[in-house]
């Protein structure tokens, strides 16, 4: 039996693009340059402490910026545990 692959050539759930979004992930998130996680928002209390850990240890800081969703999953992204809790 085949497995059945999206546009893109990958299985059900490994692409960002053509998978669900996961209930309670807005369709916007939102993400830093130097980061590798997305945030509900750009004042999550996780994102402005890696922040100011990677300002102390002399690392450039860039500005959040808001993404769609999918964008975020496709470079590699996982959901912040402080935004996103698990249940």
């Amino acid at each position: 039996m085949a497995d059945e692959h999206c546009r893109h050539g990958l299985l059900p759930g490994q692409c960002a693009e053509c998978g669900r979004r996961p209930r309670g992930v807005p369709r916007m998130v939102w993400i830093t340059k130097g980061g590798d996680a997305f945030h509900r928002d750009p004042d999550c209390e996780a994102l402005i402490a890696g922040q100011g850990y990677a300002e102390r240890l002399g690392q450039r800081t860039h500005e959040p910026e808001s993404v769609a969703y999918t964008t975020a999953r496709a470079s590699g992204r996982s959901a912040c545990l402080y935004c996103f809790p698990q249940r």
